[in-house]
């Protein structure tokens, strides 16, 4: 107590000093923060959004670099240094993957993306795609030929960007230009009928391939017509035989692949099953001209655009995408009856980096408007200035505690965020405060500058470390999220929020003190004005706390009381309702995606990933990449040993496991040669695409192959032509490097033993082909890996000795992020929900009332997250912070009502409920609607997370604001704590409120004085009359200092003391 009283006493004698030490360690830390560290870069805005440091994360992590050191020849080899590739002798390795027995791996029957060719082989790396919504017509065909000639063929440096031809044969030629033509239905229509470009089709082309379409999609319908029925294909095939299924498909069906390419890749499914329906019956027979009739409508059709030369690293080519973007793509395009209805540039970083400084402005205006709305409630432009100007030095001080201090390598683009939820937080802190000041000089019109800051902040301040211990906590506890975006923006906002409370206890009290000193007496009344006349923007700071005043002491405080126990109900019924949505249906959805969405949903940039992408077959035959590798290690431990809060430190380190040099003795050897038959006989075994001792005996077959028997070979070569497994390891260690040799010269990824650069033995891998689909659901990929793992783990307890437990890794990434969100999001909620009741105890020393706050804050936490699941969100990264700064967000209002009903010195509930909503009411009532103004602010933002924000931000606000109001407080009043009931006593020394709060009944420093009229109050008995704490109309009395003010409790019939107080509190100012 006496220490809380010498910091009063140095801030209201020597305000000065304190916002001149304020100034100079902002301005340290601000040159320390932007000198001493580089300055934030968000070209890859999704950095950091991957798990670091799980399981599953560690090993592809290690598999990646397994990949890398072996690919750079650096830790790893997959030939020993010294030796040669190849044999010298002809030993024919195709590069298509054989399976054990020799036959040739074709993806038949599958939607494969590999069979799109008009130029040259595609990549779909390289492949732009813009899709326009279009009819299979002449005019609208044309249309899209001329739209990519006009827009982007004629654009500088087109030349460089597109992939060169190098079949003149099947080029359709653009001027002078020697780019491959784009892939679309004009382009395919024109090679398939030898015209010179789409512009030159005409009408009789495009009913031929309408016709062609109508007999041929049956084909493709039922999977018999796919990329590699080509005549070209089929001819060079030497695997192809009679019984091959292209055999049966029509000659022109399978031409130039023409009709697989239309409808695989340039049409939407809804067109390609409507066109598969017409001639069904016809199927193997030629479709009748009357079925043209019944060509269906086409919705979507994409014009791929093929960039090989496309380098996204340089400014160049970078420069030419965005201002293409811009010219033609950033809004609706019409061109002739077509539209442009979405687009895949791969540029969406790029735009990212330009509207991330652009909507910057939005906290700017936030801020803007927040000041506006802080300037005419307290009438003060000094002040609301000098508190806007604390709240935006909070983000210098967090910059600098974070990359100085805590020296955090990543700063995430989330971390802009936290300046949203600081001016929201530091708003409800100015008001809280200024609002104890205002009370605190009501209840001591003759006390000290040092008295009305030391009782000032000795009740504002208790409430203001409450919520921003809570929130700080709230964002804190991300950090047990495996993600290092969560983690990095959790410790960012967090120290943002102490920051702000720190100047919210040091730099606002004493501006607040030079306030009172220098400005009071002559800011509110015109100069040379002998009537003392006040100013218009005094009056309506007046008439806004008169208008709150009346609001809440005489309408909502009766409001309140009287419908108790159907507020309380209906809300309990309304967040049960809001628990079924987020817990049973329809249930918060795991995120749908691993891609990470950039712009809101209505953007251009957003609705080829949204909307279009699906339209495909293609995108879905890339989705849906087949059925799920495998890939084993042993000898290499899983490690993860960059930081986890910086996501480009990932050095390339292996975790070798094997002594050096290892020796692969004849029990090792029999070992992986039953693990090789074991895993075959597993459910979700499909092939082995290599295997230590099956991919050796394969090698050896085909030395028998290439020579008809081993006598044929002398020296080494026969030795390792004869040789069976197991066999000694000196044997087997020089056939191996033989057959590496060998092998690796034809295809560097096929060997599985890894050499150092010694010669020696560190790894072996594996890699196995699964019959299991991969899937965005959790459950069947978790299902997977846990029956893979539960193999691996009962194999490795019947291996030798030295040869160490084996793991695997495949796409298991997508549901490692899903898992991590569930797992991060309820571990920091938890902790969250933890610390804010152990707050809400130690500062209300009474367990009901902590209990009753939870249950608010849980009330408003659930229906938001109830409201979000309404509104369609996912559980994605984004989402996943603010479900868990939900709860520190929450409870700042229940908390500012819950510290005034334990403070209030009266000993009955009701009282109580209504000294809290008539002490805090009109401030939380401002903070909630700053705070809902910051978040509005954000609507227009095309940046999905700034717009989330905004929604988020209104939805807490509204929903905090409803439960502590209309849950809460009724709850208090109904079967609140009053008296002494569940009340923890602590000593004196302790005791932040002093005996005469924790214990009322034992007060005996008031007394109780009465007007006839409005019924008792309570007066300090300080030695002081009645008359000194009363105004001219003998209408307020304020009651004992230490409750900050009067423990106001209307007459029921009679609201003249509310109006007694909006008098005395508008004239006392």
């Amino acid at each position: 107590m006496e220490k809380q009283r010498w910091y009063s006493s140095f801030v209201a004698q020597y305000p000065s000093l304190v916002i001149l030490t304020v100034l100079v360690l902002l301005v340290v830390c601000g040159l320390s923060a932007f000198l001493g560290a580089e300055v934030p870069s968000f070209d890859d805005p999704g950095k950091g959004f991957e798990p670091r440091g799980t399981e599953i994360s560690k090993r592809s992590l290690t598999l990646i670099n397994i990949e890398n050191a072996t690919e750079k020849g650096i830790l790893l080899n997959s030939i020993p240094v010294g030796v040669q590739g190849g044999l010298g002798h002809n030993l024919s390795i195709s590069g298509a993957k054989h399976l054990t027995d020799g036959t040739v791996l074709r993806p038949t029957g599958a939607r494969n993306a590999s069979g799109l060719e008009l130029c040259s082989e595609s990549q779909f790396s390289s492949i732009l795609k813009i899709v326009f919504s279009a009819d299979f017509v002449l005019d609208d065909i044309k249309a899209m030929c001329e739209f990519s000639s006009t827009f982007i063929h004629s654009r500088t440096d087109y030349d460089t960007i597109c992939r060169a031809h190098t079949y003149s044969d099947i080029v359709i030629t653009h001027g002078t230009s020697s780019c491959c033509p784009d892939i679309s239905i004009g382009n395919v229509i024109a090679s398939t009928f030898h015209r010179e470009s789409c512009m030159h089709l005409d009408e009789s082309d495009i009913t031929a391939m309408k016709l062609r379409l109508l007999a041929c999609a049956p084909w493709y319908s039922n999977h018999t017509l796919t990329h590699n029925c080509s005549e070209t294909q089929l001819l060079d095939d030497t695997s192809a035989t009679s019984s091959h299924p292209c055999l049966d498909i029509p000659h022109v069906c399978a031409e130039n692949n023409a009709v697989y390419n239309i409808l695989h890749y340039l049409t939407d499914i809804g067109f390609v099953n409507d066109v598969s329906a017409v001639c069904k019956s016809s199927l193997g027979s030629q479709c009748s001209m009357e079925a043209i009739d019944h060509f269906p409508p086409l919705q979507y059709t994409v014009l791929l655009l093929q960039a090989g030369g496309l380098d996204y690293t340089t400014d160049t080519d970078r420069r030419w995408l965005v201002e293409l973007y811009h010219d033609h793509l950033s809004s609706t395009e019409h061109y002739k009856g077509v539209t442009v209805a979405g687009f895949d540039l791969r540029i969406g970083y790029l735009i990212f980096q330009e509207r991330l400084l652009k909507e910057s402005l939005f906290p700017s205006i936030s801020l803007l408007l927040i000041f506006i709305i802080m300037w005419l409630y307290t009438g003060s432009f000094f002040i609301t200035s000098m508190a806007c100007l604390a709240i935006v030095s909070s983000i210098v001080i967090t910059y600098f505690t974070y990359m100085i201090v805590f020296q955090v390598a990543s700063f995430g683009f989330l971390n802009l965020l936290a300046l949203i939820i600081v001016i929201g937080v530091g708003a409800d802190d100015v008001f809280v405060y200024l609002d104890v000041w205002r009370q605190t000089q009501a209840a001591m019109p003759g006390g000290t500058m040092t008295d009305w800051v030391s009782t000032t902040l000795r009740h504002a301040a208790l409430s203001m470390f409450v919520t921003s211990f809570t929130t700080a906590v709230a964002f804190f506890a991300n950090i047990v999220s495996p993600i290092t975006a969560i983690k990095t923006f959790g410790i960012f906002a967090g120290t943002a929020i102490l920051s702000n409370y720190v100047l919210m206890i040091s730099w606002l009290p004493a501006i607040v003190v030079v306030y009172e000193r220098y400005f009071s007496s002559v800011c509110c009344v015109k100069e040379n004005n002998p009537e003392g006349k006040v100013s218009c923007l005094y009056r309506i700071a007046v008439f806004l706390r008169t208008a709150f005043d009346l609001f809440y002491k005489r309408y909502l405080s009766k409001f309140i009381l009287l419908l108790r126990y159907p507020l309380a109900i209906g809300l309990t019924g309304f967040a049960v309702g809001m628990a079924f949505v987020v817990f049973l249906k329809p249930q918060l959805q795991l995120p749908s995606t691993e891609r990470f969405q950039f712009f809101v949903d209505s953007d251009p940039l957003s609705s080829y990933i949204l909307d279009l992408q699906d339209q495909f077959y293609f995108e879905k035959a890339r989705d849906d990449a087949g059925t799920l590798p495998l890939f084993l290690v042993w000898g290499i431990a899983p490690l993860d040993a960059g930081d986890p809060y910086d996501p480009d430190d990932k050095p390339l380190i292996l975790d070798y496991q094997w002594p050096k040099p290892f020796v692969i003795n004849e029990e090792i050897q029999q070992w992986f040669m039953d693990f090789c038959e074991a895993i075959k006989a597993k459910d979700f075994y499909r092939s082995t695409t290599t295997c230590f001792p099956t991919e050796f005996q394969l090698w050896q077959k085909r030395l028998r192959q290439s020579s008809l028997t081993c006598s044929n070979y002398i020296g080494n070569l026969r030795i390792c032509c004869n040789v069976t497994l197991p066999t000694d390891w000196p044997t087997l260690d020089l056939c191996l490097k033989l057959a590496s040799a060998d092998v690796y010269s034809m295809d560097r990824e096929w060997y599985s033993v890894k050499y150092d650069s010694d010669g020696d033995i560190r790894a072996i891998t594996a890699d196995i082909e699964s019959d299991k689909s991969f899937t965005r659901s959790v459950d069947p990929m978790e299902s997977f890996w846990n029956e893979v793992e539960d193999f691996m783990v009962e194999s490795s307890t019947s291996a030798p000795d030295g040869l160490g437990r084996g793991w695997f890794s495949g796409w298991f990434e997508f549901m490692d992020l899903q898992k991590s969100l569930v797992r991060g999001t309820l571990i920091s909620m938890g902790v969250s929900l933890g610390c804010s009741f152990a707050v809400l105890f130690f500062t209300t020393l009474n367990v009901v009332l902590s209990l009753y706050a939870i249950v608010s804050i849980g009330g408003a936490l659930v229906s938001t997250v109830g409201t979000l699941v309404l509104m369609g969100w996912e559980l994605g990264i984004f989402e996943s912070v603010t479900i868990a700064i939900a709860v520190g967000l929450s409870v700042d209002f229940t908390v500012h009502f819950g510290v005034a009903y334990r403070i209030c010195s009266e000993p009955t509930r009701r009282e109580r409920t209504i000294y809290a909503l008539n002490h805090m009411g009109p401030a939380i009532t401002m903070a909630a609607v700053t705070t809902f103004v910051a978040g509005t602010v954000m609507m227009p933002a095309t940046i999905l997370t700034y717009f989330q924000l905004g929604v988020f931000l209104m939805l807490i606000m509204m929903y905090s604001w409803l439960f502590a109001n209309f849950f809460f407080l009724p709850v208090c009043a109904i079967m609140g704590p009053q008296n002494r009931f569940a009340q923890v006593t602590l000593p004196a020394s302790l005791d932040c409120y002093g005996q005469s709060v924790s214990n009322p009944d034992q007060q005996n420093h008031s007394a109780t004085v009465g007007d006839g009229k409005h019924g008792t109050r309570q007066v300090p008995s300080s030695g002081k009359s009645e008359a000194d704490y009363q105004d001219e109309n003998n209408t307020i009395v304020i009651s004992d200092v230490k409750s900050v003010s009067s423990t106001l409790a209307p007459d029921q019939n009679n609201g003249s003391t509310v109006e007694g107080i909006v008098t005395f509190w508008a004239s006392s100012v």
